[in-house]
């Protein structure tokens, strides 16, 4: 590819441009493998972290193709406009990154809490407002007896 610099200078000194570049074959943009069963209602909260991160992946990996092919085009034409558009590729690029960063920081603060929190019987929603006996049957029957007999003494 002749670039405007090249051209020009051949055209003032008529000469055959010695800048001559091969053409240069683009490289197919990389395959990535979609998901086979997403499912997003009922996922937890580490497989989404999961598919978050595969997709910010997938997005660099091509960016970054998009991103060599950009600079390519830019040097042949240099188009202020082409390199703003490379410059403006870079910086979304780099916002992925760090927002690929920010999700592995995001995991490890839920991984955290998840782990803090006690562990909650199956089976429902629970909704408490009041105290709460743990034990067993027997048990509550010998302290309300006991909480009985205390408040009969008393009066």
């Amino acid at each position: 590819m002749i670039t405007k610099t090249d051209q020009s200078l051949s055209d003032v000194f008529d000469v055959t441009p010695v800048g001559q570049q091969v053409a240069v074959q683009a490289t197919p943009p990389a395959v990535i493998e979609k998901p086979v069963n997403i499912e997003p209602v009922d996922k937890d909260l580490m497989d989404d972290f999961q598919i978050a991160r595969t997709m910010i992946q997938g997005l660099l990996v091509r960016g970054a193709d998009a991103m060599e092919n950009a600079i390519l085009i830019a040097n042949g034409t240099e188009d202020p406009k082409s390199f703003e558009a490379v410059t403006n590729l870079i910086g979304k690029l780099t916002d992925a990154s760090e927002k690929l960063v920010g999700l592995h920081e995001k995991k490890n603060k839920s991984a955290t809490k998840v782990a803090a929190q006690p562990e909650m019987p199956q089976g429902g929603n629970i909704n408490m407002t009041g105290p709460v006996f743990v034990g067993s049957t027997s048990e509550l029957a010998k302290m309300i007896n006991d909480s009985r007999k205390n408040n009969q003494g008393d009066s």
